[in-house]
């Protein structure tokens, strides 16, 4: 083992506050000990392997990498080391000695354990549960032991377990881990000690104070589930989110992830990571008992094997797995004794040995106690209504106490509690007494003289309603009964609400008890968010909503339960009854985006609940006809106003009164109120049903007597208000709901404040019926009338008594009149709601000025509400200025709605609030809370303010930012901004934003656009994912036709190339202008060129001009790229490209060459590299001599390096020039040949190496046929020079070119023109996004004129972009269709080359629900066998219950018939695929076991035919194709994908799919491959050489019955002899003539693989599409290990071919060694001799590679004797010709 590997062995990974410690040099000695080695270094640490020169033993030493402070106290190291020494362990490593020197201040010695730590043994294996089970059993004791002596490790993790040779663990660094926080002890930089994700939850929070024993078992507990899993409960995406998620989130339960871990196991490990310290293990020694007690008890098979996920092709042991029982929803009502099979699943927290949760098992234990200080008199049980107390008790505590406790469980009432439990309780006397009081019952139980000796626990359940009733206590006969309790024989619990908190707390006052939480004061607290999941998870699985297994959940379903539990959630915590609401009301949907996108928030819920059930379009039509009595009922069972008790008990005949229905319909009422809906319940017992006597109470009425009440508190609010919405709309309503809410003051206290006002009684008597009041409420009016009239009368006889008098009187009756109408004004005002609030202000306006001083008093008075008081600030803002601010406080801390109400009363005083908002808004620091209020208020008030423009960046990044539902109440508000905020809200739409946030600018965008914005519309919709996709959709259906015409015009676009961005260098000098100067423009194009934005070109330059000119550009950042010098004439000039890219650059010079390698060697220096080079004549005493000119550039981003040589001889050429450059990788950019003047050639070129490394063809003076011939497909030509007529004694010009196969850049040649036909061309190719990258300009003697060529290139359009054009157009495509224009989808699924929109297009028509039932209906009808492929794989992406079923009936027998008999192989493999998705597993088998067909393919769609097991695609031939893999290709590998073309001559069947395991085991039943990676016998057969696959072959062909003179490979005996002998194996050498079963070439492999396409895969190229057809390592993983798959379980490609990417790398034969340099090769023949060391081909990939490999043209070479576990083959045969019909 390396050192490498060994690293981890004993090192120290504790992290700590302080920044990186230093690397400590490898020492020779430390003290006595001689050092070796390194073994690992951590945060903390280095451990260094050394010899104990005294004892001769080998140790390990570990030194601080981080010295102790100066500050720090040596002396406490030492101590505490010898305290870690003390230890003595067997599972604990030693310490041997602990030392200082000058060197090292500090250092410990302990024993050396050969082994690896457990985190590097979980990253080779995972081991068994058993011996996991067995680790984690000796870890916990050995920190027992540790524990016992006071010491506390701190940092338990696996790289601190020490796995021997042996399997026995150690746990090491005591002594240290314990006290790092003493490195700085003193310091003011404080530090957290510990590995972040195995801390406890005080360590997280920096409790140091409160670590103990317990954070050590909640680490281990961490290490069991890793253990267990393969992953860590607690993840984040930073340090802080992890601690946070430590702190808060609960783990989610193991059994959820892997329903086969066994409960008793997942308890254990539950209860170690319990989050409360109380919760957890109290020791190790406990947790390892418990441990040991299930390794005992049960059988822990090695699971790790199998997945939790069953598929067609395996079979796996999850039906041995027992299956939880489902949750029986029962609506509203509690859950009782007959639902405790499910029900403790339900409770959350953790669990004991028999699975039963802490809070109900310390309540047992309590309850069956007859010990005093064991036991309570009295208990309380309280939380929030609808937090699941009356279930926890009767469904969880009761069925589970024991048969020596009898419960009497009654629901408290106002009225009748007493005299039902003394019914209760009566039958319990061991004497019978007639008259007999509940005291003295209660007494005699407490004497143990009744309940034949039973322990009597009384149950007082819904007690608030006793509590409501009995504000005075003192000495009620309830009190004084339950101070008979002694907790002995007799035992009260009662359970309320925790908004009578102080009612209770009186009770127990009287009864002198105190409360101590947990002993006999329990609270039944909200869920955490992840339990809420798994209950609401439960709920939909019970409905059918969900699949049976949590691991099937989809991606939608998930992020569904995450969006909704948070919708609901209310300061992080969720109210069990709303997850049961929930579940009701989304029973029979789809769980998804679209149906959380119409609940939002709790009361949501409520409300949403109670319209989907009468009022809706979705309500089922019995519902709607029952709403109006319905109403009638629920409103009669309300309790008064002012209270959310249900109390109100109302008997049958009252409510069938009040509904106006015969007997027959309000049965059916009443079973769908209480049966069904379960909204009421009935209050009186059933006398002679014997199951309901223990624990349903009888209501004093004889047993005919039916009561009723609402099923729930919670149901009152949200009741009133669906009750009372429609009312609240008209004046008339409102007055019938002002008189009945008198009326119930009016009932309970009959004065004369609760009488109406003036006002109120004139608007009650004029709007309401007299005929439809009820008795109260015409007693209310009555009395009304007489106070009123009694005031009127006298007012009016004061008036008539006389003038003065009768006008002073006025002014007495009028004052008093309105101090009586402010009064209940005021009253009124504080009792309104937020919805009403505006109303009771306007009732106001009359007495505005009398009503102030008693708002004024509300405002100042400290006993009201926040809410009470804000009311009085709305009604004061408009005679009262200062109400400003304190309202502009108050929105910074209101919720949306509160908000609006505030803006909408502070129009009044605009100026002063928007003034107040826009200093906060422009003051509040980045992280302020507050903001987005101040921002969001206005919104409402200032909307077109041009300051927004300054603020809208900020509003829509906190907006993004913030949680779904807040977004959701926000957005309409925010779209009054709409102008401003749009543009900053759309950069938010895309990536790389998370999805959270990309649907949060979705949700405020379909507010702020309108569907005039069709142009951005249009933009959105293409990049959408289907969330957004669905909120911005609506948008463009309310005007679809200009959404439909941009549509068409976006798929109208094609990708077209980029060139990359030349970024100027930080010390670039160039000028800001974008554009060249006019002047310089003029000039460049007066000398025959032109001036463009990134390049510049001239062909009539004079030399002398050159420097200058370049110069001049090069403040535009141009530098030159190519520089042909030429003689016009007597004077030189130059053709010369300029390229703007910013590059430093140099022109020299030279007629000596002899000094130009010294000369590269000094420009290399100045990082300036070869980039052309030319010739120039220089006249020179009377001789004309040839100077070389060459160009120096910085490296352009495609060159790797370049070198030039100049003026070497033809013998020279070889071997000084081309033949070590090209040995060297380098290729030829620029070549010139020229003739000196003894007549002899001289060469000289500028080579490059470059990433790509294409293949390259050159010419020196080519003939112009020669030249133009050598254009060839594929090439792409990199340069042209002219050389001019003569200068090779030739009578025409010649060519000096080079040319590319491989480049990244296509190319277009503009060959020997005029050179103003020359330079006309170049502005047409400029047009195009061409730029030149090579010119050449000579004089031609022969035409008297200027001759010019030139090459021109332009990126090839690179599959990145190519995809995101695909992506946008199959989304426009899909918004076509989902906007009315369905024919604009079908043409774009036909089989393409470039088939990426089609794969998009196969990909998203579920995601962006496309009508299933339309694609099923063209694919009846479709006839083209493309199409129909490619309709079958979209419908597979659907869940089959989004099919009807006639629908889904009428698919599932054409998948018979198109599967077993069509002669396609794409329709027969694309048929058994749907099958599997669908679960079809019949008609898959079929379709797998079905005979050849009858027809034959039509030519050349590719046929099949089976052979035993075996599914053979037929390819007749002869086929062409383009090998390779183009240089642009990203990922590629440019000496082994060089791209050519193809010819196959032959016909030829390939396998559908690889070999499996079962298939080779047929030939082999000991064959050896890969059991850690093979889960099932359907997966590939792996771990095979090129020896093994054709030995296959061979057998197969004997079974087969194939002649000898047929089979492809000699018999198995002979070639294994021939191998051990000579060390070869011949083949023959017509080979590919055989109709022998063999390898298919690896010609014969890529053309089946990419099925006709050219992209880079076989669907298109987006690595988001990989894992629909390929097997990866991220889909191939299961608990950090990866498996091979079974076979045809991915969608197949167009010919039928499964899994050609991933999973395993499949064996090929090897060709004929090419000619590359062809144009054109033939897949002839194959190597016939075949050595030990021959490279076999591999090709596909496989899960153990990154998926970039997973590529068409991805190679792979290996030894033709090599075994990997990778390695898979499929089979493949030659078919003889196909006859050709005769005519």
């Amino acid at each position: 083992m390396s050192d490498e590997n060994d690293s981890t062995k004993q090192g120290d990974f504790t992290w700590s506050g302080e920044e990186s410690a230093r690397d400590i040099p490898l020492p020779k000695r430390i003290s006595r000990y001689q050092v070796s080695r390194l073994i690992g270094k951590g945060g903390f640490g280095m451990v260094f392997q050394a010899s104990d020169d005294l004892l001769a033993r080998q140790v390990a030493i570990k030194v601080p990498r981080r010295l102790p402070s100066p500050k720090a106290d040596a002396s406490k190291w030492h101590a505490e080391a010898r305290i870690a020494a003390m230890l003595d362990h067997p599972n604990i490593v030693p310490v041997y000695d602990v030392g200082s020197t000058d060197e090292f201040p500090f250092f410990v010695v302990t024993r050396l354990i050969e082994g690896i730590d457990l985190r590097e043994r979980l990253q080779q294996r995972r081991p068994t549960v058993a011996q996991s089970v067995q680790w984690i059993i000796e870890m916990a004791d050995a920190l027992q032991h540790a524990h016992e002596k006071g010491l506390v490790h701190r940092d338990v993790k696996p790289s601190n377990i020490l796995i021997e040779k042996n399997d026995r663990p150690w746990l090491t660094d005591f002594g240290l881990a314990i006290r790092d926080i003493d490195l700085d002890r003193n310091s003011e930089r404080k530090t957290m000690v510990g590995t972040y994700c195995y801390m406890s939850p005080e360590q997280a929070r920096g409790e140091g104070h409160l670590v103990d024993g317990r954070a050590d078992i909640f680490a281990l507990g961490i290490v069991l589930y890793e253990l267990l899993l393969g992953e860590r409960p607690f993840s984040g995406g930073s340090s802080e989110q992890l601690l946070e998620n430590i702190v808060r989130a609960e783990p989610r339960p193991l059994r959820q992830l892997d329903r086969r871990i066994d409960a008793e196991l997942e308890r254990i490990c539950m209860k170690a990571l319990a989050q409360r310290l109380s919760d957890r293990y109290s020791s190790s020694d406990e947790f390892a008992n418990d441990l040991q007690r299930f390794a005992d008890s049960h059988h822990t098979p090695d699971f790790r094997s199998k997945s939790p996920v069953r598929t067609d092709n395996e079979s796996l042991e999850v039906e041995s797995v027992s299956e939880e029982p489902l949750v029986v929803p029962k609506g509203l009502r509690a859950f009782d004794e007959h639902d405790q099979g499910f029900f403790l699943k339900l409770v959350p927290g953790v669990r004991d040995a028999q699975g039963i949760p802490e809070v109900i098992r310390r309540l047992k234990l309590r309850m069956e106690s007859r010990v005093p200080q064991d036991s309570f008199r009295v208990g309380l049980i309280y939380g929030a209504s609808g937090s699941g107390k009356s279930s926890l008790v009767r469904a969880g505590l009761v069925p589970l106490l024991h048969n020596s406790v009898h419960v009497a469980y009654v629901e408290a009432n106002a009225k009748h509690t007493e005299s039902r439990l003394l019914r209760l309780l009566a039958p319990l006397a061991d004497e019978p007494q007639d008259e007999i009081s509940l005291v003295q019952m209660m007494a005699s139980i407490r004497r143990g003289e009744a309940a034949s000796g039973k322990k009597v626990v009384i149950i007082l359940d819904q007690f608030e309603q006793w509590l409501h009733a009995h504000p005075i206590m003192n000495d009620a006969e309830l009190i004084n009964a339950i101070r008979q309790c002694d907790g002995i024989n007799l035992q009260c619990l009662v359970l309320i609400r925790d908004d009578f908190w102080m009612a209770a707390t009186r009770f127990f006052h009287e009864l002198d008890i105190h409360l101590v939480q947990d002993v006999n004061s329990t609270a039944v607290d909200r869920f955490e968010l992840r339990h809420a999941r798994y209950v609401l998870s439960e709920f939909g699985r019970a409905y059918g909503c969900l699949p049976a297994h949590p691991a099937t959940l989809t991606y939608e379903q998930q992020n569904f339960i995450y969006s909704i539990v948070e919708a609901v959630a209310e300061n992080g915590k969720v109210i069990s009854i709303h997850l049961v609401v929930l579940a009701q009301l989304l029973k029979g949907r789809e769980w998804n985006r679209k149906t959380l996108g119409n609940f939002v928030g709790a009361d949501g819920v409520d409300i949403n609940f109670l319209d989907a059930t009468f009022h809706d379009s979705i309500a089922s039509p019995h519902h709607r006809a029952m709403e109006v009595p319905a109403r009638a009922v629920l409103a009669e069972l309300l309790p008064e106003v002012g209270s959310n008790i249900k109390g109100q008990m109302k008997d049958a005949s009252q409510l069938r009164e009040v509904s106006g229905l015969n007997q027959e319909d309000f049965d059916q009422l009443l079973e769908s109120l209480d049966g069904e809906l379960r909204l009421i319940t009935p209050t009186a017992a059933i006398l002679d049903d014997p199951a309901r006597d223990s624990l349903t109470d009888d209501v004093d009425a004889g047993p005919s007597t039916r009561y009723y009440q609402l099923t729930h508190d919670f149901l009152v609010r949200p009741l009133r208000q669906w009750l009372t919405r429609s009312d609240q709309q008209t004046a008339r309503g409102r007055a019938k709901l002002r008189l009945q809410e008198l009326t119930q003051y009016w009932r309970r206290k009959q004065e004369t404040r609760f009488l109406p006002s003036n006002w109120e009684y004139l608007r009650i008597l004029t709007l309401t019926d007299a005929s439809r009041r009820n008795p109260d409420e015409q007693a209310l009016m009555t009395a009304a009338t007489r106070f009123h009239s009694y005031h009127w009368i006298t007012a009016a006889a004061v008036l008539l008594l006389s003038g003065i008098g009768a006008l002073w009187t006025k002014g007495r009756v009028n004052e008093r009149m309105i101090a009586q109408e402010t009064k209940f004004g005021v009253e009124r005002l504080l009792a309104s709601d937020t919805d009403h609030i505006l109303e009771s202000i306007t009732t106001l306006e009359p007495i505005r000025d009398y009503v102030a001083p008693a708002l004024q008093a509300v405002i100042s008075d400290p006993k009201l509400s926040d809410d009470e008081i804000l009311a009085a600030r709305l009604a004061l803002i408009e005679s009262d200025p200062s109400q400003t601010q304190p309202l502009v406080d108050k929105i910074l801390t209101s919720d949306a709605e509160q908000i609006n109400l505030i803006c909408e009363r502070l129009q009044i005083r605009l100026s002063e609030s928007v003034s107040s908002l826009w200093q906060i808004v422009e003051s509040a620091p980045e992280d302020d809370p507050l903001w987005l209020r101040a921002a969001f208020a206005l919104a409402q008030l200032d909307p077109v303010n041009e300051r927004w423009n300054e603020h809208v960046e900020r509003l829509s990044t906190i907006v993004v930012n913030q949680g779904t539902p807040l977004v959701v109440e926000f957005a309409p508000g925010l779209a009054n901004i709409a102008g401003y905020l749009s543009k900053p809200m759309e950069r938010y739409f895309a990536p790389p934003h998370s999805d959270q946030v990309r649907l949060n600018s979705a949700i405020v965008l379909s507010k702020c656009l309108q569907p005039t914005h069709h142009v951005t519309l249009t933009d959105l919709l293409c990049i959408a994912t289907p969330e957004q996709f669905e909120q911005l959709l609506p948008v463009a259906e309310m005007l679809p036709s200009n959404v439909v015409k941009a549509l068409k015009l976006e798929l109208e676009k094609e990708a077209t190339p980029n060139w990359p961005s030349a970024v100027p260098p930080a010390t670039s000098i160039t000028q800001q202008a974008d554009e060249i100067d006019a002047e310089l423009r003029r000039e460049i194009e007066h000398l025959g060129g032109i001036a463009m934005d990134s390049f510049a070109m001239c062909q009539r330059l004079p030399l002398e001009r050159f420097a200058g000119l370049s110069e001049r550009l090069g403040r535009y950042g141009f530098r030159p790229q190519c520089v042909r010098a030429y003689q016009n004439e007597t004077a030189t000039h130059v053709a010369t490209i300029w390229v703007r890219d910013h590059l430093p650059w140099e022109f020299t010079q030279h007629q000596d060459t002899d000094n130009i390698d010294e000369i590269q060697s000094k420009m290399r220096k100045q990082e300036l590299f070869p980039a052309d080079v030319t010739t120039m004549v220089n006249a020179q005493d009377g001789r004309n001599t040839l100077n070389y000119g060459v160009l120096w550039t910085g490296a352009p981003a495609a060159m790797i390096d370049s070198r030039i040589y100049l003026h070497l001889t033809e013998d020279e050429h070889e071997r000084e020039g081309w033949g070590p450059l090209a040995d060297g990788g380098y290729v030829p950019k620029s070549n010139l040949k020229t003739r000196d003047q003894d007549g002899q050639d001289r060469y000289s070129s500028v080579r490059w190496r470059t990433a790509f490394h294409p293949q390259s063809q050159d010419a020196w003076n080519d003939a112009p046929f020669s030249y133009q011939s050598r254009n060839l497909e594929g090439w792409q030509q990199s340069d042209v020079r002219i050389n001019p007529v003569g200068a090779f004694d030739e009578f025409d010009v010649s060519y000096s070119a080079v040319w590319w196969k491989g480049g990244r850049m296509q190319s277009k040649t503009l060959d020997r023109m005029s050179s103003q036909a020359h330079l006309h061309e170049c502005h047409a190719l400029a047009s195009e996004n061409f730029r030149p990258a090579s010119i050449s300009v000579v004089y031609d003697d022969r035409v008297d004129k200027l001759v010019a060529a030139s090459v021109w290139h332009r990126p090839f359009v690179s599959n990145d972009v190519k995809d995101a054009f695909a992506s946008r157009h199959a989304n426009a495509a899909i918004a076509l269709f989902r906007l009315g224009a369905p024919d604009s989808l079908w043409p774009y699924l036909d089989a393409k080359p470039d088939c990426r929109l089609r794969s998009f297009l196969i990909d998203r028509m579920a995601a962006f629900r496309t009508d299933p039932a339309a694609v099923l209906q063209q694919l009846l009808t479709e006839t083209d066998p493309s199409r129909k492929f490619s309709l079958i794989t979209a419908l597979a992406q659907f869940q089959p219950e989004q099919v009807p079923e006639t629908v889904a009936a009428q698919l599932r027998q054409k998948m018979e018939d198109w599967g077993t008999q069509d002669p396609s192989a794409a329709i027969h493999s694309i048929c058994s695929y749907l099958c599997h998705k669908w679960d079809w597993h019949e008609i898959r088998a079929k379709i797998e076991t079905a005979p050849s067909p009858s027809t034959i393919a039509s030519h050349p769609m590719p046929g099949w035919s089976r052979y035993q097991d075996h599914i053979l695609i037929a390819i007749f031939g002869p086929v062409e194709f383009p090998m390779g893999s183009p240089g642009h290709e990203p990922f590629r590998d440019h000496h082994r994908e060089v791209p050519r073309k193809m010819i196959i001559p032959r016909s030829f069947e390939i396998g559908a799919a690889e070999v499996t395991l079962a298939q080779f085991q047929q030939y082999k039943p000991e064959a050896r491959h890969a059991p850690d990676y093979t889960r099932n016998e359907n997966s590939p057969m792996t771990t095979v050489n090129w020896f093994d696959a054709i030995s296959y072959c061979r057998w197969l062909s004997e079974q087969a019955g194939i002649d000898e003179d047929q089979m492809c490979y000699p018999p198995i005996s002979e070639m294994r002899e021939e191998l051990e002998t000579v060390g070869y194996i011949t083949l023959p050498d017509d080979f590919l003539e055989r109709n022998g079963y063999r390898l298919p070439t690896e010609a014969e492999w890529e053309y089946c693989a990419r099925a006709a396409t050219t992209t880079p895969r076989h669907f298109g190229n987006a690595d988001d599409l990989l894992p629909k057809y390929a097997w990866t390592t991220e889909s191939s993983t299961r608990q950090s290990q990866v498996y091979f798959h079974p076979i045809k379980q991915l969608i197949p490609n167009d010919f039928g071919l499964f899994d050609t990417l991933g999973n395993v790398m499949e064996c090929c034969e090897s060709s004929s060694s090419w000619n590359l340099s062809k144009s054109v090769l033939v897949d002839d023949s194959v190597e016939t001799k075949r050595w030990r060391s021959s490279l076999n081909i591999f090709r596909g990939s496989a899960v153990f590679y990154v998926p970039t490999t997973m590529r068409s043209a991805k190679r792979e070479e290996v030894r033709m004797d090599a075994q990997h576990p990778y390695m898979g083959f499929r089979i493949a045969r030659t078919l003889p010709p196909r006859p050709v019909a005769e005519d």
